[in-house]
């Protein structure tokens, strides 16, 4: 793990922190997600948003391809850590930047992902304009056959 990325160190259950060496500080962090879904599933239990935080820009305005990759081994290590987990995340409008974000995220996918791993688009419909959330996870997961189900059930909430 961490072969070809920044060294990354757990600040905090599901929280993690790697610095460049352009001196840009990062934070990539899964918080739970049960709130959007109302199930008794306990898949929801294993549901969890990713973020991806900029701390500190650094020195420099420097595009770093390792950060793609340090965060990619990131997803990796969180996925190792129990088989379970799900990454589910949505590209939040609000800035005007919700393409931008979902570009880098299928970059992201395409480029780190696996064949271990499938991906589920969900498009839910917020008010006046469609947002995509994407559901991340293990094929060999144990609520794989059940996600789709739960997704389903939890688009309703999802839209208000």
């Amino acid at each position: 793990m961490n072969e070809a990325g920044y060294k990354f160190i757990k600040t905090a259950p599901n929280e993690y922190e790697f610095y460049t060496v352009f001196g840009a500080a990062y934070k990539v962090s899964f918080d739970a997600a049960s709130m959007y879904f109302k199930t008794e599933h306990p898949v929801k239990d294993f549901i969890f948003s990713a973020d991806i935080q900029l701390l500190y820009p650094g020195l420099y305005n420097h595009y770093d391809y390792v950060i793609g990759i340090t965060i990619a081994e990131i997803f990796f290590h969180f996925f190792e850590s129990d088989k379970r987990n799900i990454i589910f995340y949505i590209c939040d409008p609000s800035d005007g930047k919700m393409a931008a974000r979902n570009r880098k995220f299928d970059f992201l996918f395409r480029n780190f992902g696996n064949s271990n791993f499938k991906k589920l688009i969900v498009e839910i419909n917020m008010k006046e304009i469609a947002v995509q959330a994407d559901f991340i996870f293990e094929k060999n997961n144990v609520f794989a056959y059940d996600l789709p189900i739960i997704i389903d059930e939890a688009k309703d909430n999802l839209s208000k």
